[in-house]
């Protein structure tokens, strides 16, 4: 996760509640755009040791199934504090973001049916479920800007 932030701190976006209890993190996804960190697979390395195997076939799976050619936000990670779920600070961060860039496409994967659901409430559409080596599924969706 460490690495993600790192990276969207220089070229995506973060986004936090004023309590701090709900960030968004969103990575830009454009062809003009650079990688933050050209020593990504060192970093990786350094921060997974033993099973650095693991999140490299765990990335190459989400990347096979993430759209291309489209220039968009793609929300790396969505979360709340336990007390702070529920609460819809989740929403607030998500309707902030697509006022803030309305201009842009959106692109995530829920990791949930529950979490799928709730960015359907947000103009998310599904792609359609793939599953991670023999264990989770997860769902693709994507939002056209302006929605």
């Amino acid at each position: 996760m460490r690495l993600h932030v790192a990276d969207a701190a220089v070229q995506g976006v973060i986004e936090v509640t004023e309590d701090r209890a709900a960030v968004a993190v969103w990575m830009t996804v454009d062809d003009s755009v650079p990688p933050a960190a050209d020593d990504y697979a060192d970093q990786l390395r350094d921060a997974c040791g033993p099973y650095t195997a693991h999140f490299e076939d765990l990335e190459a799976t989400f990347a096979e199934h993430h759209p291309s050619g489209k220039r968009h936000h793609h929300l790396a990670f969505l979360a709340a504090m336990p007390g702070a779920q529920g609460r819809g600070a989740g929403t607030a961060l998500l309707r902030h973001h697509f006022q803030t860039y309305p201009d842009w496409d959106a692109y995530l994967e829920a990791s949930s049916i529950e979490s799928a659901r709730l960015y359907r409430r947000h103009g998310f559409e599904e792609i359609g479920p793939f599953v991670v080596g023999g264990g989770p599924t997860f769902w693709p969706m994507w939002r056209p800007a302006s929605s």
